[in-house]
């Protein structure tokens, strides 16, 4: 131990020798001036106000808090690699009033301050020794999610609780839990913290460090997904296998439930009725609109579920109450044209059938009951699985992405 630790100490004059920050720059300082940079780093800089508070109450027991006073010792002397890592971390942002909640830092600077960047800029050494300059130990990005309570931030009432995003380049050797408490100890002094300005009450609901791994394959909505797209190609081959022809398309020909149930799956088929310009007893103006107000109704919900993640949700809707944007947001409305079409489409086409009409004329009322029974059912089984799948799959992926934090 003591040895790992006299490696590390050593290994830390190398980079402060190697990457100070130039002497020009330390011209002129006195002491008042070096303590108001402090100052001014607590109330701006997140992670040098955590690291103030770990010091403060740090009994220099585990490696997280060793490096984490190395750190804190870097940035009071300047040192361009400890200057990089609270560059690279998050600090409070502009637009917050207006719900900015994205506090990410720089995931690409933290990752540099470990690994070397092989980049040739310009010829002058102070350049080079910022895009050199190393960490003594290595250094992860996280993501701290908090659960915020403030009066001076627009609530925009959108479905999801605002959460507020927060990058951290920390050292590798803290745990997830060091990092929390770390983070803990130094919001117990609201009025010294960076959220202080906007009288923020944060409590931590999660960490992680950003990064795709193999885990992700193994997510249930994307295994559901997985097994519902393989069963439609299986379909779809056990379809082609069989002895189809193109004229099995007008569905003339008497088969089994089982090779209707197939036909559902051929590919020309349906690549030809979805494509084709003329539909017997229908009117192809009124379905084209149907599917243009389908495609703006989806449009829209991509737009409005696209804000949550955008750096100021609030100040967006508010400056988008022109006449541009209204064509989307009044996609309330045009659920209202969606379903007066629709409903427009079926009474057309029940009318236009001679055949249904004759037996609805032919049947008493006990028939016509059950003969509308079987169509409701029809509509059913043709249009609850597409609903299923798709409430399926938003409740999985809501339970595991958006309510995780």
């Amino acid at each position: 131990m003591l040895f790992a630790r006299v490696v590390l100490l050593l290994s830390s004059v190398v980079v402060v020798i190697s990457a100070s920050i130039p002497a020009i720059l330390r011209e002129n300082l006195t002491v008042s001036d070096i303590a108001e940079f402090r100052e001014n780093l607590i109330h701006s800089s997140i992670l040098y106000g955590i690291l103030n508070a770990t010091l403060e109450n740090s009994m220099g027991g585990s490696v997280c808090e060793r490096e984490l006073e190395m750190l804190f010792e870097g940035v009071n002397t300047e040192e361009l690699w400890a200057l990089k890592v609270i560059d690279a971390s998050a600090s409070v942002p502009e637009a917050f009033i207006w719900g900015s909640n994205f506090w990410l830092g720089s995931r690409q600077e933290c990752n540099s301050v470990s690994n070397s960047i092989e980049l040739t800029l310009t010829d002058a050494p102070e350049t080079d020794a910022l895009v050199y300059a190393k960490a003594p130990y290595p250094m992860d990005y996280r993501v701290v999610y908090l659960n915020i309570s403030t009066v001076l931030q627009v609530d925009a009432k959108f479905t999801v609780k605002p959460i507020l995003h927060l990058g951290l380049c920390m050292p590798q050797s803290c745990s997830n839990s060091e990092v929390i408490e770390a983070f803990e100890r130094y919001t117990y002094k609201a009025l010294v913290s960076a959220f202080a300005t906007y009288r923020v009450h944060p409590n931590v609901t999660g960490i992680k460090k950003p990064s795709l791994t193999w885990s992700l394959l193994l997510r249930p909505e994307l295994i559901a997904f997985i097994v519902f797209c393989g069963t439609i190609v299986a379909l779809m081959l056990i379809q082609g296998l069989s002895s189809f022809t193109q004229s099995d398309c007008n569905g003339n020909e008497k088969k089994s439930s089982v090779g209707i149930f197939l036909d559902c799956f051929a590919f020309r088929c349906n690549m030809s009725y979805i494509f084709r310009t003329s539909t017997p007893n229908s009117i192809s103006a009124i379905a084209g609109i149907r599917s243009i107000v389908c495609l703006w109704i989806v449009a829209f919900h991509v737009l409005y579920y696209g804000l949550h993640y955008s750096e100021s949700a609030s100040l967006f809707l508010a400056n988008s109450q022109g006449l541009l944007y209204q064509v989307f947001w009044a996609a309330v409305i045009y659920v209202d044209v969606f379903f007066a079409l629709s409903a427009f489409l079926l009474v057309y086409n029940i009318l236009g059938n001679i055949e249904l009409q004759h037996e609805i004329q032919g049947n008493g009322f006990g028939k016509n009951v059950v003969l509308f029974g079987k169509h409701v059912l029809h509509r059913y089984i043709r249009l609850t699985p597409a609903l299923l799948a798709t409430v399926l799959q938003t409740e999985f992926s809501f339970h595991s992405v958006i309510t995780k934090y």
